[in-house]
């Protein structure tokens, strides 16, 4: 699968002049934190068998719909239990 990640970057960097990267996962969720780790401009793959350990260490902030406004500024996000107040900080938690 990394040879059609990487054909698609090198397709997108020759039609736009923009660098892109790709990240592969089992789920669109592991892709997405898979893209953070690729940038910039490569690709990295994180196996159904990896994502659990992949994604237990992680901040809340770094999940996709979590994000840093809600982990560092509650008061912008109408959450009824801002992130910050919960007994835990990482995904392990």
């Amino acid at each position: 699968m990394r040879p059609q990640a990487r054909i698609a970057i090198v397709q997108v960097e020759k039609a736009t002049g923009c660098t892109a990267s790709a990240g592969i996962g089992p789920n669109m969720l592991v892709a997405r934190l898979a893209t953070k780790k690729a940038k910039p401009n490569g690709t990295f793959r994180i196996r159904a068998t990896e994502a659990q350990g992949a994604i237990a260490a992680l901040p809340l902030a770094d999940l996709p719909g979590v994000g840093w406004c809600a982990c560092h500024m509650p008061y912008i996000v109408k959450a009824r239990w801002p992130v910050q107040h919960l007994l835990c900080q990482a995904c392990q938690d």
